[in-house]
């Protein structure tokens, strides 16, 4: 029964067609594959072309460097929060501990 399966699944990825055009991989020059979806050289200029001429403007990856320094930012703010928190137990505790003393000493 497992057989059957990995020969249907390796049957299944042989077939890649564009799924925009439903062009074969053979019969376009360069074929991008995804998880379920794929795309062809022909398409993807085509949405190029589109995205040119309506002037819309491609969105841009951040950089690594610009993610390293957002986890950084992230990482600074969430320590001066848990150290902030600290400090406000710590000054709790620390009143709770002075008022048992004065009410003890009375």
């Amino acid at each position: 029964m497992a057989k059957k399966t990995k020969v249907a699944a390796a049957a299944k990825k042989e077939i890649l067609i564009c799924s925009f055009c439903g062009k074969h991989k053979n019969q376009v020059r360069n074929l991008l594959a995804g998880p379920g979806v794929s795309i062809c050289n022909e398409c993807i200029e085509a949405a190029m072309d589109l995205i040119d001429n309506a002037g819309w403007e491609v969105a841009r990856t951040p950089t690594d460097k610009a993610l390293f320094i957002a986890d950084q930012d992230r990482l600074v703010a969430r320590k001066s929060a848990m150290l902030s928190l600290w400090r406000q137990q710590l000054a709790a505790m620390t009143d709770g501990a002075t008022k048992r003393q004065d009410t003890a000493l009375h």
